[in-house]
Protein backbone atom coordinates (compact mmCIF):
# COMPACT_ATOMS: atom_id res chain seq x y z
CA UNK A 1 0.00 0.00 0.00
CA UNK A 2 0.99 3.41 -0.92
CA UNK A 3 1.86 5.88 2.21
CA UNK A 4 2.79 9.54 2.65
CA UNK A 5 6.13 8.42 3.60
CA UNK A 6 6.69 6.19 0.61
CA UNK A 7 5.32 8.82 -1.99
CA UNK A 8 7.69 11.30 -0.69
CA UNK A 9 10.75 9.22 -1.24
CA UNK A 10 9.66 7.69 -4.35
CA UNK A 11 9.32 11.09 -5.07
CA UNK A 12 12.43 12.31 -4.45
CA UNK A 13 14.04 9.36 -6.02
CA UNK A 14 12.23 10.60 -9.46
CA UNK A 15 13.56 14.13 -9.14
CA UNK A 16 17.06 12.30 -8.94
CA UNK A 17 16.49 10.41 -11.81
CA UNK A 18 17.79 11.60 -15.40
CA UNK A 19 15.55 10.44 -18.12
CA UNK A 20 17.81 7.44 -19.17
CA UNK A 21 17.41 6.17 -14.91
CA UNK A 22 13.94 6.61 -14.65
CA UNK A 23 13.25 2.97 -15.97
CA UNK A 24 16.14 1.39 -14.25
CA UNK A 25 15.66 3.20 -11.07
CA UNK A 26 12.17 1.15 -10.66
CA UNK A 27 13.97 -1.85 -11.95
CA UNK A 28 16.58 -1.44 -9.27
CA UNK A 29 13.90 -1.11 -6.57
CA UNK A 30 12.13 -4.07 -8.04
CA UNK A 31 15.62 -6.02 -7.40
CA UNK A 32 16.00 -4.55 -4.09
CA UNK A 33 12.70 -5.74 -2.73
CA UNK A 34 13.61 -9.06 -3.78
CA UNK A 35 16.90 -9.20 -2.06
CA UNK A 36 16.02 -7.77 1.05
CA UNK A 37 12.00 -7.66 1.59
CA UNK A 38 11.02 -10.94 0.48
CA UNK A 39 13.70 -12.44 2.02
CA UNK A 40 12.92 -13.13 5.76
CA UNK A 41 15.93 -13.81 7.03
CA UNK A 42 17.86 -11.15 5.02
CA UNK A 43 14.84 -8.54 6.22
CA UNK A 44 15.22 -9.60 9.46
CA UNK A 45 18.85 -8.19 9.56
CA UNK A 46 17.59 -4.72 8.67
CA UNK A 47 15.13 -4.91 10.56
CA UNK A 48 16.58 -5.86 13.52
CA UNK A 49 17.17 -2.79 16.09
CA UNK A 50 20.48 -4.12 17.95
CA UNK A 51 21.95 -4.07 14.37
CA UNK A 52 24.23 -0.68 14.09
CA UNK A 53 22.71 1.29 11.53
CA UNK A 54 26.63 1.32 9.74
CA UNK A 55 26.45 -2.51 9.51
CA UNK A 56 23.46 -2.30 7.60
CA UNK A 57 25.02 0.32 5.12
CA UNK A 58 28.27 -1.95 4.27
CA UNK A 59 26.12 -4.85 3.25
CA UNK A 60 24.29 -2.41 1.11
CA UNK A 61 27.57 -1.19 -0.27
CA UNK A 62 28.66 -4.16 -0.27
CA UNK A 63 26.34 -6.12 -2.43
CA UNK A 64 24.66 -3.16 -4.69
CA UNK A 65 27.97 -0.34 -5.07
CA UNK A 66 29.01 -0.84 -8.90
CA UNK A 67 25.36 -2.51 -9.74
CA UNK A 68 23.48 0.34 -9.43
CA UNK A 69 24.29 3.97 -9.72
CA UNK A 70 26.14 5.62 -7.22
CA UNK A 71 22.68 7.90 -6.64
CA UNK A 72 20.06 4.68 -6.15
CA UNK A 73 23.46 3.62 -3.48
CA UNK A 74 23.15 6.70 -1.90
CA UNK A 75 19.40 6.57 -2.16
CA UNK A 76 19.10 3.26 -0.16
CA UNK A 77 21.66 3.95 2.54
CA UNK A 78 19.72 7.35 3.23
CA UNK A 79 16.32 4.82 3.35
CA UNK A 80 18.50 2.98 6.46
CA UNK A 81 19.54 6.23 7.98
CA UNK A 82 15.90 6.90 7.84
CA UNK A 83 14.86 3.31 8.98
CA UNK A 84 12.71 2.94 6.73
CA UNK A 85 13.72 -0.55 5.03
CA UNK A 86 10.08 -1.96 5.58
CA UNK A 87 8.85 0.88 3.17
CA UNK A 88 10.94 -0.19 0.41
CA UNK A 89 7.67 -2.05 -1.50
CA UNK A 90 5.38 1.31 -1.03
CA UNK A 91 8.33 3.00 -2.50
CA UNK A 92 8.88 0.78 -5.37
CA UNK A 93 4.83 0.66 -5.99
CA UNK A 94 5.04 4.47 -5.44
CA UNK A 95 7.66 4.91 -8.03
CA UNK A 96 5.92 2.69 -10.54
CA UNK A 97 2.74 5.32 -10.21
CA UNK A 98 4.70 7.98 -10.67
CA UNK A 99 6.44 6.77 -13.57
CA UNK A 100 3.68 4.88 -15.25
CA UNK A 101 1.88 8.97 -14.69
CA UNK A 102 4.80 10.28 -15.87
CA UNK A 103 4.75 8.18 -19.22
CA UNK A 104 0.97 9.13 -19.40
CA UNK A 105 0.24 5.26 -18.56
CA UNK A 106 -3.02 3.92 -16.74
CA UNK A 107 -3.22 0.46 -15.18
CA UNK A 108 -6.44 -0.70 -14.31
CA UNK A 109 -7.60 -3.87 -13.17
CA UNK A 110 -10.43 -5.65 -14.94
CA UNK A 111 -12.34 -8.67 -12.98
CA UNK A 112 -14.53 -10.79 -15.21
CA UNK A 113 -15.60 -14.28 -14.48
CA UNK A 114 -13.81 -15.72 -18.09
CA UNK A 115 -11.26 -14.75 -19.56
CA UNK A 116 -11.72 -11.32 -21.71
CA UNK A 117 -11.51 -12.11 -25.76
CA UNK A 118 -8.69 -10.30 -27.65
CA UNK A 119 -11.67 -8.02 -29.13
CA UNK A 120 -13.26 -7.33 -25.46
CA UNK A 121 -9.68 -6.50 -24.13
CA UNK A 122 -9.43 -3.96 -27.31
CA UNK A 123 -12.72 -2.63 -27.07
CA UNK A 124 -12.20 -1.93 -23.23
CA UNK A 125 -8.56 -0.67 -24.37
CA UNK A 126 -9.32 2.09 -26.75
CA UNK A 127 -12.72 3.53 -24.71
CA UNK A 128 -10.66 3.74 -21.75
CA UNK A 129 -8.00 5.04 -23.58
CA UNK A 130 -10.18 8.14 -25.03
CA UNK A 131 -12.27 8.76 -21.62
CA UNK A 132 -8.67 9.13 -19.64
CA UNK A 133 -6.60 10.60 -22.72
CA UNK A 134 -4.01 8.08 -21.09
CA UNK A 135 -2.43 4.39 -22.83
CA UNK A 136 -3.77 1.94 -20.97
CA UNK A 137 -2.70 -1.44 -19.35
CA UNK A 138 -4.89 -3.89 -18.44
CA UNK A 139 -4.39 -5.93 -15.56
CA UNK A 140 -6.70 -8.96 -15.95
CA UNK A 141 -8.12 -10.76 -12.79
CA UNK A 142 -10.63 -13.96 -12.88
CA UNK A 143 -13.73 -13.63 -10.40
CA UNK A 144 -15.82 -16.65 -9.59
CA UNK A 145 -18.25 -14.43 -7.80
CA UNK A 146 -19.17 -12.10 -10.86
CA UNK A 147 -21.93 -14.46 -12.67
CA UNK A 148 -21.49 -12.10 -16.15
CA UNK A 149 -20.30 -8.59 -16.93
CA UNK A 150 -16.89 -7.18 -15.59
CA UNK A 151 -15.62 -4.63 -12.82
CA UNK A 152 -13.16 -2.30 -14.03
CA UNK A 153 -11.13 -0.69 -11.25
CA UNK A 154 -9.08 2.46 -11.90
CA UNK A 155 -7.42 3.86 -8.94
CA UNK A 156 -10.23 4.32 -6.63
CA UNK A 157 -12.51 4.54 -9.04
CA UNK A 158 -14.68 1.31 -9.85
CA UNK A 159 -17.04 1.16 -12.53
CA UNK A 160 -19.17 -2.30 -11.84
CA UNK A 161 -20.59 -3.40 -15.10
CA UNK A 162 -21.35 -6.48 -13.62
CA UNK A 163 -24.87 -8.66 -13.89
CA UNK A 164 -25.17 -8.36 -10.34
CA UNK A 165 -24.91 -4.51 -9.92
CA UNK A 166 -27.32 -4.14 -12.82
CA UNK A 167 -30.14 -6.33 -11.43
CA UNK A 168 -29.53 -4.49 -7.87
CA UNK A 169 -29.90 -1.14 -10.06
CA UNK A 170 -32.99 -2.48 -11.84
CA UNK A 171 -34.95 -4.06 -8.71
CA UNK A 172 -34.05 -0.17 -6.84
CA UNK A 173 -35.55 1.49 -9.95
CA UNK A 174 -38.79 -1.22 -9.41
CA UNK A 175 -39.55 -0.37 -5.83
CA UNK A 176 -39.71 3.22 -7.10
Amino acid sequence: MITEVSMQYANALFELASEEEKQEFLNNLDIVNKAIIQDEEVFKVFEHPQIASSKKKEIILNVFKNRVSDIFTNFLLVVIDHNRINELNNIKDAYKQILDNYRKILEVDVYSKYPLTDIQKNDLTQKLKEYYKKEIKINEFLDNSILAGIKVVVGNEIIDGTALTKMNKLKDILKG
